[in-house]
């Protein structure tokens, strides 16, 4: 599972994103000046959709990571299973083997001696 990333990483970046500081809105500000207010208003309003939209863009790949993760263990849990499973398989195949060969072996050693006995007597 190495090679997919580790998902705290992004929960950094939000804070970070999140937790930018922005000036006071009458800081500086002469008074009468309601285009410059209105101006700190609209940026500060649209500093905010940014954060937002941040926040929810550095959630996703953290979201895509974790399901990331949660496949590559499902995947190596299956292939896994199927390993054991083939290995219990070649065992067992060659046992059925050696049953077969020792069978074999008790059905024609009659037959054998039966007709070694038959060349003998000639």
């Amino acid at each position: 599972m190495s090679s997919v990333h580790d998902a705290r990483s992004f929960s950094v970046l939000r804070v970070t994103i999140t937790s930018i500081p922005t000036a006071p809105l009458f800081e500086d500000l002469p008074n009468g000046s309601t285009s410059h207010l209105l101006a700190r208003l609209i940026a500060r309003d649209e500093v905010r959709e940014i954060n937002a939209l941040l926040v929810v863009t550095s959630e996703r790949p953290e979201t895509e990571f974790n399901c990331a993760n949660s496949s590559e263990g499902r995947a190596l849990e299956y292939f896994n299973r199927r390993s054991r499973s083939q290995s219990h398989l070649h065992k067992e195949l060659k046992l059925y083997k050696l049953q077969l060969e020792n069978a074999q072996k008790d059905i024609f050693a009659p037959r054998i001696s039966l007709q070694s006995g038959l060349h003998s007597e000639e």
